[in-house]
């Protein structure tokens, strides 16, 4: 019980009235989930109250701030063979639910928009449907979201992570809420980045730290040593899905290997449905996943070497950079390498690469299909004058990232992604909070209480 204080009688009954028609939402159960560079991707069967429900009558919700509020939230459709059905482009396509939320689609949202845990069914928001989702981390934490359904739904969340950047009707690349990331338009490949710049705490874009990404295909076959650079490499987008918490873009790939015969993704489909002659992309707000699906129509020589290498050159503006790996804990300053220091750097094949500038910071991951997976793969990592074309910048400055051995490869379709994270500068030790998104967090759907 509580006594209200002292005041004027015309404005006491309006204040108990005000009092009486808050939402009695009961005990709450604070979040102690600490996940910020975390996003929940959750299929249908984790969805289950919601089956066949009209996509458009969702909506999400967290409680934060003593309130229940609407959080950015997107489901992206699948076909029935697995394939997304891209909103737009060329290549759209449709799922054949009319729209309505199935066992194969995607809800995603971050789970840094989770919150606390209320008993939803003290409080009458006009909902038909509803089911808590509760998101539990391996290494402790947790939070909870509402995923309602709606007769005549309310306003989503005007809040945006991500959006496409295009030029003329050419994609660019993409801007978010924590990092831009473009390419080279001298070149015709999608992944010819060029910019990429990171907000400060004003949210206020830094200067380009990158300049230029690197891609280069060392091919032996029949006696002839065939070398191929971004500028060589052609690619563009197919369809897209541009939403609040992430983009999907669907392209194609290919470079000219020589005599007719070219490096391009297989006529049919994958495993897993993967659509026919495309790679794909996923770009979150400070994440971007890179699938490459890619059919190598020669067998390549035993005797002579075969390699595919993919890095980042940084550029000047990035003020100091820092290098490290899981195969190398200390850190090397890019600029300032010697020697005797190279010979201390174990290049065998990371896990992972870190790069850390005065405003950001990247960690790269290559991860291979089984096929692909030999033990003389190798890090890349390059620090000298020397050019390294394409490039804006004469020479590298902490060019670093992966070298894939490909000596002996037989002709077939071959599988890997690229997954860039991005965040605040670190120190070596510190880059738990790029890595921890890989480890998923566990979520149990309930009606909501």
């Amino acid at each position: 019980m509580f006594a209200l204080p002292p005041i004027l009688p015309c404005v006491r009954p309006l204040l108990v009235f005000a009092l009486l028609s808050l939402p009695a939402f009961g005990q709450v159960e604070r979040a102690t989930l600490a996940r910020p560079h975390t996003h929940v991707v959750l299929s249908g069967p984790n969805l289950e109250g919601l089956l066949n429900t009209e996509c458009e009558r969702i909506r999400v919700y967290a409680f934060r701030g003593e309130q229940l509020q609407p959080i950015p939230f997107q489901i992206d459709e699948r076909t029935p063979d697995g394939v997304y059905a891209y909103e737009q482009g060329d290549e759209r396509r449709s799922d054949t639910d009319d729209g309505r939320l199935d066992l194969n689609d995607e809800l995603v949202f971050r789970a840094a928009d989770a919150g606390d845990r209320v008993r939803l069914d003290q409080v009458k928001l006009g909902q038909s449907a509803q089911v808590e989702l509760g998101l539990t981390a391996p290494e402790g934490g947790q939070a909870w979201v509402y995923v309602l359904a709606f007769d005549d739904p309310p306003p989503r969340s005007e809040t945006r992570y991500v959006t496409l950047d295009w030029e003329a009707g050419e994609l660019l690349g993409w801007t978010t809420d924590r990092v831009q990331l473009h390419r080279s338009t001298k070149h015709q490949a999608l992944l010819a980045f060029n910019r990429l710049r990171f907000r400060d705490q004003k949210g206020e874009l830094g200067p380009d730290v990158l300049d230029q990404a690197k891609f280069q295909l060392r091919a032996s076959y029949l006696f002839t040593d065939i070398v191929r650079r971004f500028d060589e490499v052609r690619s563009a987008p197919l369809a897209w899905t541009s939403g609040p918490v992430r983009a999907l873009v669907r392209f194609n790939m290919e470079v000219y290997l020589i005599w007719g015969h070219w490096v391009k993704p297989p006529s049919t489909s994958g495993a897993g449905g993967r659509a026919a002659g495309s790679c794909e992309l996923k770009a979150y707000g400070d994440r971007v996943e890179i699938g490459l699906h890619l059919k190598l129509p020669v067998d390549l020589e035993a005797d002579a070497p075969s390699n595919l290498r993919t890095s980042l050159d940084f550029a000047p503006q990035a003020g100091t950079v820092w290098l490290w790996s899981d195969k190398n804990r200390q850190r090397l300053r890019a600029g300032a390498t010697r020697r005797q220091h190279w010979k201390k750097i174990d290049t065998s094949f990371p896990k992972w690469v870190c790069v850390s500038t005065d405003s950001g910071s990247i960690l790269a991951q290559l991860r291979l299909s089984e096929r692909l997976r030999r033990k003389t793969h190798e890090l890349f990592l390059r620090d000298d004058a020397e050019p390294d074309p394409p490039e804006d910048l004469p020479g590298s400055l902490g060019n670093v990232g992966f070298k894939v051995d490909l000596r002996a490869l037989s002709a077939g379709t071959y599988s890997g992604e690229v997954v860039l994270q991005f965040g605040e500068p670190l120190l070596p030790g510190t880059e738990g909070t790029l890595l921890r998104p890989n480890e998923p967090l566990l979520c149990k759907a309930s009606g909501a209480r």
